[in-house]
């Protein structure tokens, strides 16, 4: 149980002085009549929904860096892959070469890397629980680094209708749960060690 002389906001479960009028954190108006506020009930028991998001961008950011390191490690297998008559007769369909298909491998392994980088920044704080604003930026631009991605492919010359399609889909995935990410993140950011220096 808290003193009288604290509480926690019903908002983002900061820690705040118990005659405040407003979190100085998430500044919502503090219920004077919520017991939540008042200090009857433990932040830690009522914040299960708030850890569990940053639980869930945890998971999802250890799944992206894995995926993302097999990604670039198959790289070399792929650009060493025979040339298959059959296979080639697809790309063909698609007005795309062997070697159209070794440079978009090359590409896509560079979007990734950078991508890989930021989202490791994140996720080595999201772990620590150390930083809450580089956690979130560095994870949103883990996820917008794809948003480039088509208008390379377009520069160097690939015009297929179904190619780009296929990789505007997967940017757009990609970046819809890492913004997803960044979200539960930022709405987690009463969990870093980070928030009480700001006040």
């Amino acid at each position: 149980m808290e003193g009288e002389d604290s509480a926690f906001c019903v908002h983002c479960g900061r820690k705040m002085p118990a005659d405040s009028a407003h979190c100085p954190n998430c500044g919502m108006a503090v219920d004077k009549g919520s017991a939540y506020a008042s200090g009857q009930i433990p932040y830690s028991a009522a914040a299960n929904v708030k850890s569990g998001r940053l639980d869930l961008a945890k998971i999802l950011l250890i799944l992206y860096v894995a995926l993302s390191v097999l990604s670039v490690l198959s790289l070399p297998m792929s650009l060493s892959m025979p040339e298959d008559p059959a296979v080639a007769d697809v790309f063909a369909e698609w007005g795309l070469t062997y070697g159209d298909i070794k440079d978009m491998s090359i590409v896509s392994a560079v979007f990734t890397v950078i991508s890989l980088a930021l989202a490791g920044v994140s996720l080595y704080h999201v772990l620590n629980k150390g930083k809450w604003k580089p956690a979130w930026t560095f994870c949103a631009a883990a996820s917008l680094v794809y948003l480039a991605s088509v208008p390379v492919y377009l520069l160097m010359g690939l015009r297929s209708a179904a190619f780009l399609a296929m990789m505007a889909v997967g940017a757009a995935f990609s970046i819809g749960v890492g913004l997803i990410v960044t979200y539960f993140i930022y709405e987690s950011k009463a969990q870093f060690s980070d928030v009480e220096s700001r006040y």
